[in-house]
């Protein structure tokens, strides 16, 4: 049997309430380099999806057993936002499977069905094929420009577009500014990532075309603005601050407050500018979440 886990380890979730199945598929994984974890409910695995950071490399779900509906369980971990395409769902059950159930399984979003007594040796190499698969997929988004929840840059796409706004206002002699954002109420640390995820979206929605929007934490967002003044840059905070509020308070849930700095250039920058500067100089002034 093949004993090479994808790189790096490999956490795994199983959710069932038979120790039997949990033990089972624990022997088969323990020993090829998986971490493997084990919850009794669905409503523990959903928990575990929403809020650990990150969140489980796969999950192997029972189709059914006490507190486990395997089915309606795999569509709830699709839905969330955390939990991309690439991350492997298994569903598995000790009965002979149909063509009804495998149906049912894939189109709430199943990677597999696996029925009857399991292979060990195919289970483990199908497991890490497609886990090979899900790693090369998050770096690829480690790699690239933009946050994926949200369509604004990540840090390293801020980098690149502050460099390319320094240079750009270098040779045309002018200056820029910098906006930034956190949530001004306080935020259990476990909420910051999806409150950022919906603030990111209205953010990228509410910027202007010719602003570069970054977010720079789970939930703190900045924005550079070309040939903006620091009096614009104060317009662009409040404009910003109160357009996404509404928005996200509109929604309903908890009422969410933004809190904002800004920081400008008091004249055209030389192209040596750390580019990074007046984020920083925006970052500081703003302060840090408030959590609870």
């Amino acid at each position: 049997m093949s004993s090479s886990v994808p790189t790096p380890e490999a956490r795994v979730l199983i959710v069932t309430s038979e120790d039997i199945v949990s033990r089972s598929i624990d022997t088969i994984l323990a020993p090829a380099g998986f971490s493997v974890a084990q919850v009794f409910t669905a409503a523990a695995a959903l928990e575990i999806a929403r809020h650990e950071t990150p969140p489980p490399d796969a999950f192997i779900l029972d189709l059914q057993s006490a507190d486990v509906d395997g089915v309606n369980l795999c569509r709830e971990l699709r839905a969330q936002r955390r939990i991309t395409a690439a991350t492997p769902i298994i569903l598995i059950t000790p009965r002979a499977g149909t063509r009804a159930m495998r149906l049912d399984a894939l189109r709430a979003g199943a990677s597999d069905l696996r029925s009857g007594i399991l292979d060990a040796e195919e289970f483990l190499l199908d497991l890490q094929a497609r886990l090979a698969a899900k790693f090369s997929v998050d770096q690829a988004r480690t790699d690239g420009l933009t946050d994926t929840a949200t369509g604004a840059y990540n840090t390293k796409g801020l980098e690149r577009r502050a460099n390319e706004v320094v240079a750009s206002a270098a040779r045309h002699h002018a200056v820029f500014a910098c906006a930034a954002f956190v949530p001004d109420t306080p935020v259990p640390a476990t909420d910051l990532a999806d409150l950022g995820d919906k603030l990111g979206i209205e953010f990228y929605r509410q910027a202007r075309t010719s602003d570069a929007l970054a977010r720079v934490g789970p939930a703190e967002f900045v924005v550079l603005a070309p040939e903006t003044d620091a009096k614009g840059a104060a317009r662009l905070a409040m404009r910003l601050a109160a357009a996404v509020e509404s928005s996200v308070n509109a929604n309903g849930g908890s009422r969410v407050r933004l809190r904002s700095a800004s920081y400008a250039l008091a004249a055209p920058p030389a192209a040596s500018l750390d580019p990074l500067m007046p984020v920083a100089r925006a970052r500081a002034a703003l302060g840090t979440i408030r959590s609870t």
